[in-house]
């Protein structure tokens, strides 16, 4: 048995979803409360956007897809240009992929901060595995300032 945090009423642990980062493995509301509060959040997020935007958003994927057909290739030649322009940068980056996945390279806290979610910063693409891990707050800061 558990009791769910909305309703306040113990139930048996089958009327609760599954919850990988709870103690139990449990949600904390049963499915009816937590179906009910996604019901209530839905109306209250369409209630606050503008009137008609369903329709605009239908229309939009429309335009969308005629001006795919229209323009056949534009976005392979944009991935392909994207791709020739940081092919350096990403052979880097699959190159200290695979060495942390070997054992060769191991990721430490922020540089700055302490932080164990970490980025790889390459000063210098020439040297991959010469790697300063940064949280992604001061990975930005470096790259932005």
């Amino acid at each position: 048995m558990k009791t769910c945090t909305r309703c306040g009423v113990s139930k048996d642990e089958s009327l609760f979803g599954a919850n990988k980062a709870s103690e139990d493995g449990l949600h904390y509301r049963c499915k009816e409360c937590a179906s009910a509060y996604q019901k209530e959040r839905r109306e209250r997020l369409n209630a606050s956007r503008p009137s008609g935007w369903k329709e605009k958003s239908k229309d939009k994927a429309k335009y969308m897809k005629q001006w795919k057909a229209d323009n056949p290739g534009y976005m392979t030649a944009k991935k392909r240009e994207w791709w020739q322009k940081h092919k350096d940068r990403m052979k880097v980056k699959d190159a200290v992929r695979y060495a942390i996945k070997t054992g060769k390279l191991i990721k430490t806290p922020c540089h700055i901060c302490g932080e164990v979610q970490v980025e790889g910063h390459h000063p210098d693409y020439s040297r991959p595995l010469d790697v300063v891990w940064l949280c992604r707050k001061h990975h930005n800061e470096v790259h932005h300032s």
